[in-house]
C-alpha cells in the first residue's frame, strides 16, 4: 500500500492517542534504524524538540521519518541519520507523530528512556563531517556489504 495513502490511517490513531508499530522501510535511517529489519512504534507527542525522530508530512501527501535538525520559530529541517546531504523542511504543524520505540530482534528501546539513544540523538548530528566514512564502516562491519565503487573483483 503506498504510504500517501496508508500513513494518514497512521496519524489518526496516533491522533487519537494510540500507538501504531510498521515496518522500517527505506535506508534514510542508518546506521541505527534499518530498512525490513525493524519495527517503528509512532505515537502522540506533546512538543518537539531537536533530536527527535518524527513523522512528518514534507509535502502533499509525502511522508517522512527523520530526525529534527533544527526549529526555527514554526520552521523545521529534517535529516535522515543516513543521509550525507540533503534536508527536509517543513511546519511545526506538519510534524504528524513521534517515534517512540524501535523494535529489533526480540529487543525494544524506548527513546525517551534509553541511554544509548540519548547519546546516540546527541553525538550522530555533530558526526555530520564525518558521516560518509562511518556509514561505509557500518556497512563493512555489520552489513557485510561493499559500496560498488569500492568492488574491484567479482
Amino acid at each position: 500500500m503506498q504510504n500517501s495513502i496508508f500513513l494518514p490511517h497512521v496519524i489518526a490513531l496516533t491522533e487519537e492517542g494510540k500507538t501504531v508499530t510498521i515496518k522500517a522501510r527505506g535506508y534514510s535511517m542508518r546506521p541505527f534504524i534499518e530498512h525490513d529489519r525493524d519495527n517503528l512504534v509512532f505515537g502522540r507527542f506533546d512538543d518537539v524538540k531537536v533530536g527527535d525522530v518524527v513523522l512528518a508530512e514534507i509535502s502533499e501527501g509525502h511522508y517522512v521519518c527523520h530526525r529534527v535538525e533544527s526549529i526555527n520559530g514554526e520552521a523545521v529541517t529534517l535529516r535522515g541519520d543516513g543521509n550525507i546531504s540533503g534536508t527536509e523542511s517543513c511546519r511545526l504543524s506538519d510534524v504528524k507523530a513521534m517515534l517512540l520505540y524501535v523494535e529489533r530482534k526480540g529487543k525494544t528501546w524506548d527513546l525517551r528512556k534509553s541511554r544509548f539513544w540519548k547519546c546516540y540523538s546527541y553525538l550522530w548530528p555533530k558526526l555530520l563531517p564525518m558521516r560518509r566514512v562511518l556509514l561505509a564502516l557500518n556497512n563493512i562491519i555489520f552489513l557485510h556489504t561493499l559500496p560498488a565503487r569500492l568492488k574491484i573483483w567479482k
